[in-house]
Order: structure tokens, then C-alpha cells, then sequence
């Protein structure tokens, strides 16, 4: 999971878009969370959606 969330912050970097990252059932929950530009949209048991921060 780390791996993809430094891609996705290089793609972010070189192109700023509005992102939402999806976690079903998330156990990798709180990577996700410390990812910088991310900011936590909805939250239940069952999953977590994170965008990004418009900058």
C-alpha cells in the first residue's frame, strides 16, 4: 500500500487533480490517513473514502 500512495503523490505532484481514494473493508486505513494531501471525506465500518486537499 505505501507503494502505491508514493505513486499517486509523484502523479499528484507532476499533475494536481481532485482524487478520491477508496478503502473497502480498510485494514490499511491509517497509511492512508498519514498521506499527505489527503484529508478524510467519509467514514464508515465498512470503508473509508479520502480526497485530496485542494491546494
Amino acid at each position: 500500500m505505501k507503494r502505491v500512495l508514493e505513486n499517486l503523490r509523484r502523479s499528484l505532484i507532476r499533475r494536481p487533480r481532485h482524487v478520491f481514494v477508496v478503502l473497502l473493508w480498510p485494514e490499511n486505513w491509517k497509511t492512508v490517513s498519514e498521506m499527505d494531501g489527503l484529508r478524510l471525506h467519509r467514514k464508515t465500518r465498512r470503508y473509508h473514502i479520502h480526497e485530496t486537499i485542494k491546494a
